[in-house]
């Protein structure tokens, strides 16, 4: 791949997704604003993830397409969470957010 601009990112993330991401099951996290370039890396829970690829997309494909990589086993519980995690907004379906997808693992 090489990535020879790769910088350090923070993207903060709450402690229940902490197994998910150690594990390797959770490879997608979706934000209002986008934090970082594909090649930038960050850490989460003592380890580097490397950000592979940044896409806009509507909310609502991020919960029917990608709630299992977002780290929720249905999209219904995705939904939930993301109206928990945004309580003044709540999940709006038409809403756009960038899609940001990982490994775990520095820049190679």
């Amino acid at each position: 791949m090489g990535f020879f601009n790769s910088k350090l990112v923070a993207i903060p993330f709450k402690g229940e997704f902490r197994e998910a991401m150690l594990s390797g099951r959770k490879t997608m996290t979706s934000r209002y604003k986008r934090y970082g370039e594909p090649g930038d890396y960050f850490k989460a829970f003592g380890k580097t993830f490397t950000i592979i690829s940044v896409r806009k997309v509507q909310l609502s494909h991020v919960k029917d397409s990608f709630y299992y990589s977002e780290g929720f086993e249905s999209p219904r519980e995705f939904a939930k969470v993301w109206a928990l995690l945004h309580p003044r907004r709540g999940f709006r379906p038409r809403d756009e957010v960038y899609l940001h997808s990982f490994r775990r693992g520095g820049p190679r």
